[in-house]
């Protein structure tokens, strides 16, 4: 709404291609090794990595479908690569047998989230109590 009433010039000013840039290149650089690892490496029951060529496979053809969306959509769908690209990739992992459905099998139907309550050993002080004389009288008996 704000970009409605306002217009868009003040965010180009702001962000100037010159500085989104290499913030970009930074933060993808940064998770370079990240995912070179996550498309490579397995971890093993006793905590160990291992490389699997199924990992890599499930990586190498995400990216070309990402790549094929990214290049050949059109109209609105064209907008949504990354997420297209996402979708595959799991679906393209459940067919080589790398995604585990146990904990998925064994979940209720219905449920309701544990909820948790903050400050349960809650005891009031106020701001101001410290710097109150009957308050230290208080405290020191």
């Amino acid at each position: 709404m704000i970009v409605n009433a306002v217009g868009s010039k003040w965010i180009d000013r702001a962000l100037p291609p010159v500085v989104v840039g290499p913030i970009v290149m930074v933060i993808g650089l940064s998770l370079a090794s990240t995912a070179a690892t996550d498309a490579t490496m397995r971890t093993t029951a006793s905590g160990g990595s291992v490389y699997d060529l199924r990992y890599f496979a499930v990586a190498m053809i995400t990216l070309a479908l990402t790549i094929i969306y990214n290049m050949f959509l059109k109209r609105f769908i064209s907008l949504l690569p990354i997420l297209l690209g996402i979708i595959s990739g799991y679906i393209v992992a459940i067919c080589f047998g790398l995604v585990n459905f146990s904990t998925v099998a064994q979940a209720h139907w219905f449920s309701l989230p544990h909820f948790q309550i903050p400050f349960v050993t809650y005891h009031r002080n106020f701001i101001g109590e410290q710097f109150c004389p009957w308050h230290q009288l208080r405290s020191s008996r």
